[in-house]
């Protein structure tokens, strides 16, 4: 594109995003604000419509970046969002292509990567790792049935439970809990009902197994 790239930069820690945004105005663009939440970051990019978003993942204890895509195609916002990350979580990874981001990029990259990125993206490409594409074709989100049982799963209700609440033999809840194991690479319950949570897929306020 021509012109100087205009960037905004949300992470809730201040070092971190003020040490992006110096980055970034070294290699030659114009950061135009700095946001520590996503509805900062909303208002914003709305008021500056910069080209490119770099948004952290993690805002506080959740995935709250993983929303912006989503937030800035409610209210008709073409700025496009770079998703940054420590973690590799294939759901993260699946959700941030599914939901309209136009890249991720790992925290451990170097700053080079961070900087081709935003150029690729507000030149109208796209930066993804393959893990992630890998992750968007793979990585789907659970049937109505089977965020039944998570969601009973959630409650602490034992498979016997589960099946006697839906109707379905003991050995089908045993089952689906053991596929949804091995699909996102967990190794309990507790597990599947946080995974559930950061995915968007109970609500934050869950009380996890009752």
């Amino acid at each position: 594109m021509a012109g100087v790239i205009r960037v905004v930069v949300v992470d809730d820690h201040p070092i971190v995003a003020h040490g992006t945004a110096s980055a970034l105005t070294a290699a030659g663009m114009d950061v135009v604000g700095i946001a520590h939440d996503i509805d900062e970051a909303v208002a914003i990019i709305l008021d500056r419509t910069p080209d490119v978003v770099v948004c952290d993942v993690m805002l506080g204890p959740e995935p709250d970046g993983l929303d912006l895509p989503r937030r800035l195609t409610d209210v008709d916002s073409t700025t496009a969002v770079l998703l940054v990350s420590s973690y590799e979580a294939p759901f993260f990874l699946a959700r941030a292509v599914r939901d309209g981001a136009y890249g991720y990029v790992f925290k451990s990259a170097p700053v080079p990567e961070l900087v081709q990125a935003v150029q690729t993206i507000a030149g109208g490409g796209v930066h993804f790792p393959a893990k992630a594409l890998r992750a968007a074709r793979t990585h789907r989100a659970p049937s109505v049935r089977e965020m039944e049982i998570i969601s009973l799963v959630a409650t602490g209700a034992t498979n016997g439970e589960i099946a006697r609440r839906l109707g379905i033999t003991d050995k089908t809840v045993e089952s689906s809990i053991a596929q949804l194991f091995a699909r996102y690479e967990l190794a309990s319950r507790t597990e599947l009902a946080m995974h559930a949570i950061r995915a968007g897929w109970l609500a934050s306020d869950t009380n996890i197994l009752g």
